[in-house]
């Protein structure tokens, strides 16, 4: 009836959104504040939703690789904190890393 694991996944993806979402909050807050700038509703909804969709997508490739959840956790809310555009640069050079020890490793057989 239930498949406890996916329901599991779910609730865990939405933790990784919620924190990374925290996290892009936090971020947004502390460079209007910082620089003195005027609080933008529509800005500060963007960057937290982008914040949650990187912190979300680093989240899976973490328990994907059998991380404990704090860690992956604590790993989207600074994903979340730096922002979408550092967190695909983060992953394209992981991926380009991996796709080339791969290859590189079959190279060699």
């Amino acid at each position: 009836m239930f498949d406890w694991k996916e329901i599991n996944d779910v609730i865990n993806g939405s933790l990784f959104a919620f924190i990374a979402g925290l996290g892009g909050a936090v971020a947004y807050l502390s460079s209007i504040f910082g620089n003195r700038k005027k609080f933008v509703v529509a800005d500060f909804l963007i960057k937290s939703v982008s914040s949650a969709f990187a912190g979300l997508i680093i989240g899976w490739i973490m328990i994907y690789y059998q991380y404990p959840i704090t860690i992956s956790c604590s790993v989207a809310g600074t994903a979340g904190y730096l922002g979408a555009e550092f967190t695909v640069s983060i992953l394209k050079r992981f991926f380009i890393n991996k796709f080339a020890t791969e290859v590189e490793n079959d190279d060699n057989k």
